[in-house]
């Protein structure tokens, strides 16, 4: 019976484990490399929200980014009229849209008078936003909830 040739043994099982360890080491590079580029485009997108406040006695409706990344080429839809006869989207940045809306920058419109409006708005707004994905986002607005901006930590908002 011959004896084991140790040299030979211990060679392969390193050259194994050399080899194993390089496969994990690649699958965690890729992976960190992976959740890198998900958070740095999540960190640049832009959200869009629209609510309603008052300004004065009067409501406004108020279109915020409230993402980190520029939002462009905003458009605006809906079939909402206001109390006199007119729809919104003949009114103000509704009608031809916004070119460009910076990370927390707001755009308001004045709307009327505060008892003659009906109670929701449904809108659809879609733009494109900074890695050039065209985005589209329906949302209902309350039109009696105009207290405050909900995206303020409470102590900066007034009521």
């Amino acid at each position: 019976m011959e004896g084991i040739n140790w040299t030979h043994w211990i060679m392969t099982v390193s050259a194994a484990m050399s080899a194993i360890s390089t496969g994990v080491l690649a699958f965690i590079t890729w992976r960190y490399v992976r959740l890198t580029r998900e958070m740095l485009s999540n960190s640049q997108k832009a959200d869009i929200q629209i609510y309603t406040r008052l300004r004065g006695d009067f409501p406004c409706i108020c279109v915020k980014n409230i993402g980190m990344g520029i939002a462009r080429n905003l458009r605006f839809s809906s079939s909402y009229k206001l109390p006199n006869g007119r729809s919104l989207m003949e009114m103000y940045f509704f009608k031809n849209g916004l070119g460009c809306l910076l990370p927390q920058q707001v755009k308001e419109c004045l709307l009327g008078e505060l008892n003659t409006l009906g109670k929701q708005l449904n809108i659809c707004v879609t733009y494109t936003d900074s890695e050039d994905k065209r985005c589209s986002k329906p949302l209902c607005i309350n039109l009696d909830d105009h207290r405050y901006d909900p995206f303020l930590e409470d102590s900066e908002n007034v009521r």
